[in-house]
């Protein structure tokens, strides 16, 4: 790419007179510690039960998210959950039986029911 400033000519067909252009590039300052702390990474997590694929989960900024790929989990793809052993254990549950878990009835320490 030429420098900022750079006079470029430009011809556009046999008999036509030159033209001159200045090209105004700009080049930002890198920052090569600030451009690490703008790369967000997301891990994902083979979903699979009895050997078989049922889909992924993808963790990004904490939050867990499931895509299926097997057609008897299709309910829950794009379901988001607390923890990566939540959606393990909803998804196993969906394929060994074909139901959904009933919601736990857990009641935190100190809370009143």
């Amino acid at each position: 790419m030429p420098q900022a400033g750079t006079r470029v000519a430009l011809l556009s067909g046999a008999n036509a007179k030159p033209q001159l252009i200045v090209v105004q590039t700009h080049q930002a300052q890198r920052n090569p510690t600030r451009d690490c702390e703008r790369i967000i990474m997301h891990r994902s997590h083979i979903i699979e039960v009895s050997g078989q694929f049922a889909g992924a989960a993808i963790i990004h900024r904490g939050i867990v998210r499931f895509i299926a790929v097997d057609p008897r989990v299709e309910s829950l793809d794009g379901s988001v959950w607390p923890s990566l052993p939540d959606v393990q254990s909803v998804v196993a549950s969906l394929l060994r039986t074909g139901y959904l878990p009933r919601p736990s009835r857990h009641v935190p320490p100190g809370a009143h029911q």
